[in-house]
């Protein structure tokens, strides 16, 4: 590849401080590809150059993206390529002298994190006892408002990453409603992340007693910003210390927390640097992320003498593509691409259209029939439980397709419960024949159900040894899973959860009709399960919109054994598929393609409610989301949307 005029800017730049501003398909990630290869030029050794991301899937990009600007693999293989928080767990790992049998746990979903934040209201209501405090509106009953907990996970995750909380703390500032609205905060959440903090790392402790998603970064920022604390980055055990070169990219999505490790990275005046982002791609607001850490942060907060450069037109799409961009981001746009991409906008819903699932696979289809190669064909959804419907019907017109960012509807927890039910009244374990699904259905009935394994022999086995054991027991023999069921999963889980298995169980044995699958569904009363089980509320939902996708797919069988056949063959299928072809068309969401572009991009469930999402706080989120998704299509774009009820981002592209 030859880099464009801008490229050779940035790449003979002998300035030390580069920021590049590009648009959405400029080859941002390829121009800091060539600046990386540009600095091996010039000398410095692969070791010395670190690449930092906020994301896994950026972290690949880069990668893919260095192999494809001619830097050998092997070259690759010894440069730093990590995210700012896999850099800042290695940095604490050192800095802890964690074992392999030592290690923080991380917790990476929210209902592992629940059980602590309860623990932290508790903490705050005993000292409410004592000093009563008349702004603390703590929840009547503990452990019963999976909303709280979210709220204060949302809350936090956005404090944490700005810092905001350590920052007045250090100040001297009070914790009361003042500092909470200066905060735009919840004064109860604020009080309660106080104690939620401490109870992760109590004082004194040498390292927390869990981390969750981002906490190494904000753990190794707060170490380096406390003013009380004499520790210097240089003097960490696995601080990068001999580092020569810096490359950001996805700057756009940096927080309080990733400055402050960039600062101190940054704080050798001969270490060079160049970051790399877009302003209207900020999609992780809600972690903390704010453009003015790669528009002013480095002027304003560190000695240096920055030098922005532009990566203006388009590579990727044509001028009608270019043109929605431009309206969308409110910003000039041109497309330097040799040929002009195509926008259509598709309609479902009225009584002459057909279903938006339908339309999908049908466009798959015209896409492979006209030559175009599968693996540049993606369906790039807001919602995980939109695919339920489209991949029953890429499967049933033999399209290959792999999913992205989130797992296939036959392996979300969910679905696998409903699978494992319908197996133990069917008697037919062994007819799901994938033997890591088999796994996973036991894993889930286990978590599903919050049961607790008595133990086989040893008393001291643990929780996760007896789960394991009982996983390798019932997957390697199928006629093992009813008596598990029996003596294991109804008698240890709670007495609503044992009445809901066995009214459900009883519609599947006593009712072979059309409808009982339906019945059994509510039998199940999966909407009050979501709720106790799952903290976010579109998780809940899509459990919910899951499940329903099941409903309607099972109507076309005769009988639920029918349709328990057929799960099971739709998975055998999805494996045939795969294992027949070479490419596949990608169902992805939309951070997980986030940096990727392909031939045509299909944007199903274009919808009032839908997109933006009706459960998001952030619309600043949401409006960078469609403008990622809308932005990776180079040859075509393909919106579906709602006749009656489309989105109001189509009404502002006067495509509604």
């Amino acid at each position: 590849m030859e880099p464009t005029p801008e490229q050779q800017d940035i790449l003979g730049s002998d300035e030390n401080t580069l920021v590049v501003a590009a648009n959405a398909g400029a080859a941002k990630t390829t121009s800091l590809a060539f600046r990386i290869r540009e600095g091996l030029k010039r000398g410095i050794a692969p070791s010395r150059i670190l690449s930092l991301t906020f994301t896994e899937p950026a972290r690949l990009a880069l990668r893919a993206a260095l192999v494809k600007v001619g830097v050998p693999a092997s070259v690759c293989n010894t440069l730093w390529i990590q995210t700012f928080d896999d850099l800042s767990a290695h940095v604490l790992r050192r800095l802890e002298g964690e074992r392999p049998d030592e290690a923080v746990p991380l917790l990476a979903e929210p209902e592992a994190l629940a059980p602590f934040v309860w623990e932290a209201v508790e903490s705050v209501r005993a000292l409410q006892d004592r000093a009563w405090d008349d702004d603390l509106l703590l929840p009547a009953e503990t452990h019963a408002d999976s909303g709280f907990v979210e709220r204060f996970l949302r809350q936090r995750s956005r404090i944490a990453g700005q810092l905001a909380l350590d920052r007045a703390l250090w100040d001297g500032t009070k914790l009361d409603g003042d500092l909470a609205i200066s905060l735009d905060a919840d004064y109860t959440l604020l009080r309660v992340q106080r104690h939620y903090d401490l109870l992760r790392q109590p004082a004194g402790a040498d390292r927390p007693r869990f981390r969750g998603p981002h906490d190494a970064t904000y753990d190794l920022a707060r170490l380096l910003a406390d003013p009380d604390s004499a520790l210097q980055a240089e003097d960490l055990t696995g601080w990068p210390a001999r580092t020569e070169a810096v490359m950001v990219d996805e700057m756009h999505d940096m927080n309080r927390a990733m400055f402050t490790v960039l600062q101190a990275l940054l704080r050798p005046s001969r270490v060079f640097f160049c970051g790399v982002g877009d302003v209207d791609q900020v999609i992780h607001a809600a972690d903390g992320a704010q453009r003015y850490f790669m528009e002013q942060a480095l002027s304003l907060e560190t000695s240096r003498t920055v030098i922005e450069l532009p990566l203006t037109p388009t590579h990727r799409f044509g001028a009608k593509v270019s043109s929605l961009a431009g309206r969308f981001a409110g910003k000039a746009y041109r497309s330097v691409h040799e040929l002009d991409s195509e926008v259509a906008c598709l309609r479902h819903g009225g009584s002459q259209d057909a279903p938006c699932h339908a339309q999908v696979a049908s466009l798959a289809a015209t896409w492979r029939k006209g030559g175009g190669k599968m693996n540049e064909f993606a369906v790039v959804l807001r919602h995980a439980a939109q695919s339920v419907l489209i991949e029953n019907a890429l499967l049933d017109a033999d399209i290959p397709y792999v999913t992205t960012g989130f797992d296939s509807y036959l392996l979300r927890p969910e679905v696998l419960l409903v699978r494992g039910l319908m197996a133990i009244a069917n008697g037919r374990f062994d007819a799901i024949d994938d033997l890591s699904t088999r796994r996973r259905i036991v894993q889930e009935m286990v978590f599903f159900c919050s049961v607790t394994l008595d133990h086989d022999i040893d008393q001291g086995e643990s929780a996760a040894s007896r789960l394991q054991e009982a996983v390798r027991h019932v997957s390697h023999e199928p006629s093992n899973l009813r008596p598990f069921f029996e003596h294991q999963v109804l008698k240890n889980a709670p007495p609503h959860v044992t009445a809901r298995l066995k009214a459900s169980l009883r519609v599947l044995q006593d009712d072979t009709s059309p409808s009982a699958f339906a019945r059994f569904l509510d039998a199940l009363d999966i909407a009050t399960w979501a709720r106790e089980t799952w903290v976010e509320r579109q998780r809940q939902e899509d459990a919910v919109t899951h499940l329903d996708g099941l409903k309607q797919a099972a109507q076309a069988f005769k009988s639920p054994q029918d349709f328990f056949v057929s799960l099971n063959a739709s998975e055998l299928k999805q494996h045939t598929l795969k294992r027949r072809s070479s490419a596949f068309i990608t169902l992805a969401s939309i951070p997980s393609v986030k940096g990727l572009e392909f031939g045509h991009v299909v944007m199903p469930f274009v919808d009032d409610g839908a997109f933006p999402a009706r459960l998001e706080d952030h619309a600043s989120d949401e409006r960078a989301l469609f403008y990622v998704a809308m932005t990776r299509a180079r040859q075509r774009l393909t919106f579906l949307a709602h006749r009656d009820q489309p989105s109001a981002f189509l009404r502002e592209l006067h495509l509604a």
